[in-house]
């Protein structure tokens, strides 16, 4: 993720002086660039506006998406059409937080980086590259209103005499499932202590699925 980010500075200026780009949080308050929202919540709107000033005109403007904590839902449109002097475009942009099998609890609390890039034509006809990249901060709270269970169940799959290397030898699997209900919080390890009658000869450990929380 970006480091060395001062959100309370950031500005709207871009690398030509006619066009200005904010990216925002809060559709009353363009300085809002930072949040804290439950990880759960699904209102979340980025707002990023683009205003052209003083002449000219911008085209083929996009936004592309850097290092980020948070997925942008399905179908939002990430391109402005033609921007003319003395006019601004705004896109709404809902974005939810990232959470699938495996979770990086670096992703709870970290600054999100957004591109805008496209092409100015200033009053004299001449053709500018524009790229200006900002930054916006997501804390994901893990807030729960509910009792949420911890899962741990286990089965034997194998239990049975066997020969093995011209000897009789009990054969015993277990099946052990773990986890939290859901998936809700991310689990950073877990230890599983299992006690047996008899102290086995040997005893192999794999994982047939995991899914981590990491």
């Amino acid at each position: 993720m970006p480091v060395g980010i001062n959100l309370l500075n950031q500005t709207n200026n871009t690398n030509v002086d006619n066009v200005k780009f904010d990216l925002y949080l809060s559709q009353s308050d363009k300085s809002q660039n930072t949040i804290t929202k439950d990880i759960n919540a699904g209102d979340i709107i980025l707002y990023a506006q683009v205003k052209v000033q003083n002449g000219g005109v911008l085209n083929e403007a996009t936004l592309s998406i850097g290092e980020r904590n948070f997925n942008i839902k399905q179908g939002s449109e990430l391109k402005f059409d033609t921007i003319v002097s003395g006019q601004s475009s705004i896109l709404e942009i809902p974005i939810e937080a990232i959470k699938g099998e495996k979770f990086n609890l670096g992703l709870l609390n970290s600054v999100s980086e957004i591109t805008l890039k496209g092409k100015y034509t200033n009053n004299e006809g001449e053709e500018v590259e524009l790229e200006s990249t900002k930054n916006i901060k997501i804390t994901w709270d893990l807030e729960v209103e509910e009792d949420i269970n911890a899962i741990l169940e286990q089965s034997i799959i194998t239990n049975k005499i066997m020969q093995i290397e011209g000897a009789r030898k009990r054969i015993v699997q277990l099946l052990v499932k773990s986890g939290m209900e859901r998936s809700i919080f991310p689990v950073k390890q877990s230890i599983l202590k299992i006690d047996v009658a008899v102290h086995p000869e040997d005893v192999v450990v794999s994982a047939i699925r995991h899914k981590s929380n990491k």
